[in-house]
C-alpha cells in the first residue's frame, strides 16, 4: 500500500543526496548511462532508462538548480544515486492505489 510519508522520505534521501554535487555532471552521467552501448534489449531495460529520467526531472525542478558550486561527481556517486531512485520503485503508488485508472495515467 502506498503511503506518502515514506515515498517522501525515500525521495527527501536521494535530493540530499544529489544536492551535494554539480547538476549538470548529474545528468551528463544519467544520459551517458541510459545511452552505454549494450549487448540486447533486456540489458537495456534493466537500467531503469524511465528512473534515469525521473531522477534528472528532479535535478531540473529542485529549487537549487542549477548547482555549480557543489562538489564534483564521480561516475561512482552517480550510479550511487542511481541505485538510490531504483530502491525507490517499491514505494511508488501504483495503478490500484487511485480511485480509478484515468488517476493513474
Amino acid at each position: 500500500m502506498f503511503s506518502e510519508d515514506k515515498y517522501y522520505a525515500a525521495f527527501k534521501k536521494v535530493r540530499n543526496q544529489f544536492r551535494k554535487y554539480r547538476y549538470d555532471e548529474l545528468i551528463k552521467f544519467s544520459f551517458e548511462y541510459i545511452n552505454a552501448p549494450t549487448e540486447n534489449k533486456l540489458e537495456s531495460i534493466r537500467r531503469h532508462p524511465w528512473l534515469i529520467v525521473l531522477f534528472v526531472k528532479w535535478v531540473l525542478l529542485d529549487e537549487q538548480y542549477p548547482n555549480k558550486t557543489g562538489v564534483s561527481a564521480s561516475k561512482s556517486d552517480a550510479l550511487s544515486l542511481f541505485q538510490l531512485v531504483m530502491e525507490l520503485s517499491d514505494k511508488v503508488r501504483m495503478p490500484d492505489d487511485y480511485d480509478h485508472h484515468i488517476l493513474f495515467f
